[in-house]
């Protein structure tokens, strides 16, 4: 679970749902719980780093509000609607637009836990994540179109003489290949390359543009 996790609340939420929410802290190293009134969700910049975030939607102007914030300050947050009309339709209308979770009032106690134990998690898989882009990006930038194609398949453990098969390039070839794919993203070999850069996501060219 993510260490330095701040929960928001925004409104004025009963004690149930407070209570929920600092047990869901209590479990978490560094976790603190804010609590601020529904106005603050429209200020110009709202005083908030990414976390996990309830608000009561039927203390806000709607979705459009909603909206707003998430534009401006909660793409990286879990945000978690609770309103007495979360139905179907308010899901499908939420969702979209980044939200997370929608709750009906009465919240159930359990249900709202096991919501905040699933944003958590996610926001644990989002840090991960941004840590391996920010830390490798200029590496994997470095690649050529040619070594990102090596590069991607040696994530899928492809070995020297499927690659060299695939590519049609011979066995020295391949190998040479996958030596400049290691070298420039200093890893020692597939098995550290596959724990760095598993969950990297990839785009090529159309055209390589690059020689064998």
């Amino acid at each position: 679970m993510p260490d330095g996790l701040t929960f928001y609340l925004f409104s004025n939420f009963d004690h149930r749902v407070r209570t929920v929410v600092r047990t869901a802290a209590d479990r978490l190293a560094d976790a603190v719980v804010r609590e601020l009134s529904h106005q603050a969700l429209l200020s110009p910049q709202p005083p908030t780093e990414a976390g996990c975030i309830l608000i009561d939607l039927d203390q806000t102007a709607g979705l459009d509000a909603v909206r707003e914030f998430i534009v401006a300050n909660g793409q990286q947050s879990k945000i978690i609607l609770i309103s007495e009309r979360a139905d179907l339709k308010l899901a499908r209308q939420a969702f979209p637009l980044g939200v997370f979770d929608c709750l009906a009032k009465p919240v159930d106690p359990e249900q709202l836990l096991d919501s905040i134990a699933r944003a958590t998690e996610a926001i644990r898989c989002d840090r991960k994540t941004w840590r391996v882009s920010r830390s490798d990006a200029a590496a994997v930038e470095a690649l050529t179109p040619r070594e990102l194609e090596y590069f991607s398949k040696l994530l899928e453990g492809w070995s020297i003489k499927t690659l060299s098969t695939h590519f049609q390039v011979s066995i020295q070839t391949a190998a040479k290949h996958r030596s400049r794919v290691l070298a420039k993203l200093k890893a020692e070999n597939e098995v550290e390359l596959v724990h760095r850069f598993g969950t990297t996501r990839l785009t090529f060219p159309r055209d390589p543009g690059d020689s064998n």
